[in-house]
């Protein structure tokens, strides 16, 4: 995923395919998410708020 990528992204969950994910919203506002699996069980972390977290 690149910067341009991410900006124009629509609305839903958007995966870069290594663990990072953009949940975009209605608007420009969305989080980033870092999804990987710890013994066996996945886990989410957030990063913040795409205004704040530029990729």
């Amino acid at each position: 995923m690149t910067a341009q990528e991410a900006k124009t992204s629509k609305p839903g969950k958007n995966s870069d395919g290594g663990g990072l994910w953009l949940h975009q919203r209605e608007g420009s506002k969305g989080q980033w998410v870092l999804r990987v699996t710890v013994h066996g069980r996945r886990r989410e972390m957030g990063l913040g708020s795409t205004q704040d977290v530029s990729l």
